[in-house]
């Protein structure tokens, strides 16, 4: 082998490295994401139905206070 054959095959060695670890890290990062929400997840696979949940109240706030600014703003415009 010449030393063009070792360098193509430390370059081909190490590409597959690279891709190795960018697929492990792409399925850490899908574990990672999907572990905290499983219960959930199989809770909703099995044909059950979330309860509604009510908008936190700050956001509620917050929106109303837009609302109101703009309906203010309105009226000025007016």
């Amino acid at each position: 082998m010449t030393l063009t054959d070792h360098f193509l095959h430390a370059v081909g060695v190490l590409s597959h490295s690279v891709f190795a670890g960018a697929g492990a890290s792409a399925a850490a990062v899908i574990v990672l994401t999907i572990r905290p929400r499983w219960e959930r997840i199989k809770y909703l696979c099995a044909g059950n139905i979330e309860p509604e949940v009510a908008a936190p109240p700050v956001l509620t706030v917050r929106y109303r206070s837009h609302d109101a600014a703009a309906a203010q703003h309105a009226q000025v415009a007016q």
